[in-house]
Order: structure tokens, then C-alpha cells, then sequence
């Protein structure tokens, strides 16, 4: 089972470089068919999310998104996205700068977890301090530095995502 996996995921990961080489139109035409069938299959209460991790040191393309019209938590970027995506079309572009939620700067890859997060002082309620440092511990972060996040329903991200969000 593990190797057949690895295969699918080394398939996978060639099949996407390829795409990551094709027009922008093309692109969201791929990903128009991807959320389609996620939306046939799954039959999801909201549209489908592009997502895509921009790492330091790489080159933002134009159409990568504009940024947000004020500044949120990521975790509100996300649901304005995916319960309006049918009325709001529009790609985002998310740097540090654009979020207000410390948590999501340590755990996006914009920066190290902050050490209040890390030493029990999340500002998340938990019963004692070491429940904080061990639940935060488990917390699934970004293993590179981001520079920005592109966030957009998939039906129209014009660039290949690295996550696909559902709900």
C-alpha cells in the first residue's frame, strides 16, 4: 500500500509541474473541470478553493490576485470565499502584512510560530498551560517560509493550487 502511494503522489506531482507550464487559460479551464467534478462527486455545500503557497524567493506571477480590501484573519478569507464565491469572482493575493491572527502567521509559513503560541500563550481557552503547549505542538504548519498565498474558488484560479480546499 505505501508503495502504491508514493507512486500516485510522484504521478500526481509530475502531472501538476506540467500543468504549472501552460497558459493561464488553460489553467482554469483544468481547474474549472477539477471543481466540477468535486462538486458532481462530493456534493459540497460550498464551492471549492484554490490555494497556492508562493515561497520566498519566488516569482509572483501578475494574475496572481489582488490584495484583500482590509485586513482579516486567513480563516476569514477563506469562508468569504467559500460561501461567496458564486457573487465575488475575485482572486486575493495574502501577504503577512494583509492578516491579523498571530496563529496563522506561525502555522501559513510566513514566520517561526510565535513564542507566545509555543510557550502555552496562544489565547486560545485550554484547561492548563501544558494542554496549550502540547495542542498547539499538533498543529499542522507549512514546512518553508511563505511569501504570499493565493486564495480564489477554483473555478477561475487561473494558476495551478497546491491545496484544494472543500467544505
Amino acid at each position: 500500500a505505501a508503495q502504491i502511494l508514493e507512486e500516485t503522489i510522484a504521478r500526481t506531482t509530475a502531472a501538476l509541474e506540467e500543468e504549472k507550464k501552460k497558459s493561464p487559460e488553460e489553467i482554469v479551464k483544468a481547474n474549472r473541470a477539477r471543481a466540477r467534478k468535486i462538486e458532481r462527486h462530493l456534493k459540497l455545500p460550498t464551492l471549492p478553493v484554490g490555494v497556492r503557497f508562493w515561497r520566498e524567493g519566488e516569482t509572483i506571477p501578475d494574475n496572481a490576485g489582488a490584495p484583500p480590501r482590509r485586513k482579516y484573519t486567513y480563516c476569514q478569507i477563506l469562508s468569504m470565499i467559500r460561501f461567496n464565491a458564486e457573487e465575488d469572482r475575485d482572486i486575493t493575493l495574502i501577504k503577512q502584512d494583509d492578516l491579523t491572527c498571530h496563529l496563522a502567521m506561525g502555522v501559513l509559513g510566513y514566520e517561526d510560530m510565535p513564542p507566545n503560541v509555543t510557550e502555552g500563550n496562544s489565547g486560545i481557552h485550554f484547561y492548563d498551560r501544558d494542554l496549550c503547549i502540547s495542542a498547539m505542538a499538533t498543529i499542522p504548519k507549512i514546512p518553508f517560509r511563505v511569501k504570499a498565498i493565493t486564495i480564489g474558488a477554483l473555478e477561475n484560479l487561473p494558476i495551478v493550487p497546491d491545496v484544494i480546499v472543500m467544505g
